[in-house]
């Protein structure tokens, strides 16, 4: 049977869409790169996929089903192939992320997992072999844009894990694959984004695959160099924890392929102005971003071009992306003052959350999604935040974000050690508390918290305390609501 292929030209409305324009554009260019592993061009990905979805409807599924694929058992290229299968034929994609499955990220109705195994009852188990082996076959694309793409879940750094539901015109139209015609393929290397994760799935592995890049996954820091140099990466995709494994690797951003990288993007938590600084030195002819969004907003972004005089915004809006500020009542505020953060993206139906209209209500106003985030928008257009609403420290002269008093910290912490601020109630506002990571060099951890027991000022912190390790959600953002838990705890 002849494989029936989606339109692949600007404008695709689907994600088999998008994979047929990359695959037109790109068939004998590598397109997706498993550093010290296998790397495929646009065909051979295209290839790979019809021979998926082909082995998952010969098993019975069909659109509208439910597939799981376990993230934490395969690589970058065979959680693609899997992911790219499930949604070809209008199935959705339950992304599972790279951590241990838990209560907290649940299978829903799924009956197929695409993993290496399962502890779940009654789910069928494909193996990553199996897809990689599967016979040629050609069904035709089934998904629509309306349908649901996938389910991912959100980092659960305020909170418990929510799932979120995708469909494929929110993504594929947002995405715009008319870039596939107008540049040549980029080489860009990205680290420490989970593919998880809504900023891996979507940003990092739809995103390239629309740009046309040759997406380099790096598996180790270790690996870095090498894979830089051999793909001659002018472009790295971190999260701000890889980041600063990056600059603790000081031998490394010293080569010659550092010269070579002319842009930095930092995803899925702020840039601090250390960091921001660090990495300039790092790379001096590279530009470093940061881009500022959440799952629940789909596409819709704004970025920052790093600018140690502005350490406080998140920058402007992207094209097609739209904010309001409003009170608690929801009426909008005027410029320069204080409201929560509303932010849409123009045109497309926002997502939602699976199962959960009582949910759904309190964090979607029609079209427009509901932060968090508390913060003004200046005369100059700029998006300055004050913090996260659930995450905010109340101390006795101000409302801080954590981050911003972290900022301040690390200028007496030895760069090698991680910490994380957060805040302890004590019935008029809050306590800064400090935990550092005890998995650091003991000269150096011990002297992280006699430097933070030092310090004197409206950010001197109350209480300091050495963790075994700092949680993170799969994304890499500090887990505080759990380590706020366990100082309560004791």
């Amino acid at each position: 049977m002849e494989r029936r292929r989606p339109a692949a030209g600007a404008g695709a409305r689907t994600i088999p869409e998008l994979l047929c324009a990359c695959a037109d554009r790109r068939r004998d260019s590598v397109v997706m790169v498993e550093s010290g592993g296998e790397a495929v061009t646009g065909g051979e990905l295209l290839d790979r996929v019809s021979r998926g979805a082909g082995l998952l409807a010969s098993r019975g599924v069909r659109a509208g089903d439910q597939v799981a694929v376990d993230t934490r058992s395969m690589g970058w290229v065979d959680v693609a192939a899997a992911y790219l299968s499930v949604t070809w034929l209008g199935a959705t994609a339950v992304v599972m992320p790279g951590v241990r499955r838990s209560d907290e990220h649940g299978l829903l109705d799924a009956r197929w997992m695409v993993g290496e195994e399962a502890s779940d009852a009654g789910v069928g188990v494909i193996a990553p072999g199996e897809l990689r082996g599967a016979p040629a076959a050609s069904p035709a694309p089934a998904a629509r844009p309306g349908g649901v793409l996938d389910v991912l879940y959100t980092s659960g750094s305020t909170g418990r894990p929510k799932a979120v539901v995708s469909r494929h015109a929110q993504w594929a139209m947002a995405l715009r694959t008319e870039v596939l015609a107008a540049r040549a393929g980029r080489p860009v290397a990205h680290r420490g984004v989970p593919i998880g994760v809504s900023a891996g799935i979507h940003g990092v592995m739809l995103g390239h695959l629309a740009r046309g890049a040759t997406s380099v996954h790096v598996r180790a820091m270790r690996d870095l160099a090498a894979a830089a140099e051999e793909w001659h990466v002018a472009e790295l995709h971190l999260s701000p924890n890889s980041a600063r494994e990056v600059l603790l690797a000081t031998d490394e951003v010293e080569r010659p392929w550092a010269q070579e990288v002319r842009t930095v993007r930092v995803v899925g938590g702020p840039l601090t102005t250390d960091l921001g600084l660090r990495l300039t030195a790092a790379f001096p002819k590279a530009r470093i971003v940061s881009f500022y969004g959440l799952v629940e907003a789909g596409a819709a972004q704004c970025m920052k071009v790093f600018d140690p005089e502005r350490p406080d915004s998140i920058g402007r809006p992207l094209p097609g992306t739209e904010l309001r500020l409003v009170d608690e009542a929801g009426n909008e505020v005027s410029r320069g003052e204080v409201g929560e953060l509303l932010v849409r993206n123009a045109g497309i139906q926002p997502l939602r959350y699976h199962g959960d209209e009582a949910l759904n209500s309190a964090a979607f106003v029609g079209e427009w999604v509901r932060t968090g985030d508390l913060g003004t928008i200046g005369e100059d257009g700029e998006v300055r935040l004050v913090g996260r609403s659930k995450e905010l420290l109340f101390l006795k002269t101000r409302r801080i974000a954590p981050h911003v008093v972290e900022d301040i910290l690390a200028r007496s912490v030895p760069p090698g050690v991680e910490f994380v601020v957060l805040g302890l109630p004590t019935g008029s506002w809050d306590e800064i508390a400090v935990c550092v990571a005890g998995s650091g060099p003991p000269e150096e951890v011990a002297a992280a918290v006699a430097a933070l027991e030092r310090v004197k000022g409206p950010f001197r912190p109350g209480v300091v305390r050495v963790v075994p390790e700092i949680p993170r959600a799969p994304n890499g953002k500090p887990l505080r609501r759990l380590l706020a838990e366990q100082l309560s705890a004791r």
